[in-house]
């Protein structure tokens, strides 16, 4: 019981160790907290190593330590969805272009929703509302630090003294800046009742050394958002032969791929789902493939500097569903624009580099 309250500490401390010094951390006014929290725990672990020695034949240390092993639980699962918080802000303020699309997008979806007073009253309550979200994230990490707290007293009871930590320990590294392969066994998504199995938003980013994204997401069959940004050495070129794999994709956000020279066959199972297709920053990435058209379901395409992209495929009439084209910082494909304007007449909303493009400007 302590070895597995000595990780979860260990986890713990290193979260928040990354999240303290956060700009959101500040913004939201859970620094103080947070900082609060860390002493806390640097308390608990110190006495961690006296407790393993002192826990046998001791009943009520092993009940104080089997409430902390659940209390730390619970701190780790509020800290995880902290940090998902932040790398989501990271991720969208990042050169401002996944910002600028997914911005249009939902200030459409919230002004045709919020018609009525009343309706627009339920959206500001709602979770969807950043200000809600906002306290909601704080009145959780003061509250499980309140926990913390409250478990951490009791061990004065049992008179353990504060050790530092001598010998290995096997922490399990939530930083991913050196992994190279990222894998989800099968065995994970079906088992475990299913943890992974229901996941609809997956973000992969910040990681320099990650060369393959298995295709095991193959398994993630209700994965409807794909965020891929800044892998250095990711390509998406791998398990190429798998293009029939049937997804259920409704978004994919790719950006800082300088790796990236084509768009991998696998979105193809996406054809009938996915409805926005952003890239940007994609420096060596040369055409957009020619089964471009087959994604029927296509309502937004973005695309930000990616200087080597020269022309739309043939074919973009067949994508009756898309409503939005916006294209910034690709010179080449902008300077074409008269000439592939016949192939996009159809879009309701084209700008090029921030100016909308229409029949007259174009005659």
């Amino acid at each position: 019981m302590t070895e597995i309250a000595n990780v979860i500490a260990g986890k713990i401390l290193e979260q928040l160790r990354s999240l303290i010094n956060q700009e959101l951390s500040s913004a939201w006014g859970v620094q103080s907290d947070l900082k609060k929290l860390e002493s806390t725990m640097l308390a608990i672990k110190a006495v961690l190593f006296d407790a393993e020695e002192k826990e046998a034949g001791n009943h009520r240390l092993s009940l104080w330590l089997g409430q902390l092993k659940g209390v730390l639980n619970d701190a780790e699962n509020v800290l995880d969805e902290f940090q998902y918080r932040v790398l989501q802000k990271e991720v969208m303020k990042r050169e401002n272009f996944f910002d600028e699309f997914q911005y249009r997008v939902l200030q459409k979806e919230v002004v045709k929703r919020c018609r009525s007073t009343c309706k627009k009253v339920c959206y500001f309550f709602s979770v969807s509302n950043p200000f809600v979200l906002r306290f909601e994230m704080a009145h959780k990490i003061k509250g499980i630090r309140e926990r913390v707290d409250d478990i951490s007293a009791l061990k004065a009871e049992f008179n353990l003294a504060a050790q530092l930590e001598v010998r290995n320990t096997t922490m399990h590294k939530r930083d991913m800046s050196h992994m190279s392969h990222f894998f989800v066994p099968p065995q994970i998504v079906i088992g475990m009742d299913g943890c992974l199995a229901n996941l609809r938003k997956l973000i992969v980013a910040f990681c320099p050394s990650l060369t393959s994204l298995s295709l095991s997401i193959k398994h993630l069959t209700a994965l409807e958002t794909l965020i891929i940004w800044d892998c250095e050495e990711l390509s998406l070129m791998e398990g190429e032969e798998n293009q029939d794999l049937e997804l259920s994709l409704k978004k994919i956000m790719i950006g800082k791929l300088p790796k990236l020279g084509a768009l991998p066959q696998w979105l193809q199972g996406s054809a009938n789902t996915l409805q926005m297709l952003a890239i940007g920053y994609c420096k060596n990435l040369t055409a957009l493939p020619e089964w471009l058209p087959r994604l029927k379901s296509l309502q937004t395409i973005g695309i930000a500097s990616c200087p080597k992209l020269l022309s739309l495929p043939e074919g973009m009439q067949a994508l009756t569903s898309l409503r939005e084209l916006g294209i910034v910082h690709c010179p080449d494909l902008s300077r074409k624009c008269k000439e592939y304007f016949p192939k996009i007449d159809h879009v309701p909303e084209i700008e090029i580099n921030g100016f909308k493009l229409t029949i007259e400007k174009m005659s």
